[in-house]
């Protein structure tokens, strides 16, 4: 990997920085990059729906599974241990506000 000479990468570093902290002194929090630092970024994809919804299903299958193999009585307990674990693979920290909208809320902070 190539890395610049800090030398000629630090003084660009510092100009961006005052940048952001005169933008940000006169009010200007949505705007704190110059236009000419960001005009060729992208927005990062969301793929937020895509995770709950594999969640979801997964939940939902080990429910149904089980409930098809016989073992009705542990089918929702399943199902549900299934759904929390998936929220935290899929989410890690960010898991506890899906939480909070079951009825006990009880992980929620």
């Amino acid at each position: 990997m190539d890395r610049e000479d800090p030398s000629v990468v630090v003084p660009d570093i510092a100009e961006a920085l005052v940048s952001i902290a005169e933008r940000y002194a006169v009010g200007q929090v949505g705007a704190l990059l110059p236009d000419e630092l960001v005009k060729d970024l992208s927005a990062p994809k969301d793929w937020e729906l895509l995770r709950l919804t594999a969640v979801l299903l997964g939940a939902l299958g080990s429910g149904v599974g089980a409930h098809l193999l016989g073992m009705t009585d542990i089918a929702a307990w399943l199902g549900a241990g299934v759904l929390i674990l998936g929220l935290i693979a899929a989410f890690r920290h960010d898991f506890r506000r899906f939480i909070s909208i079951f009825p006990s809320g009880g992980l929620a902070p």
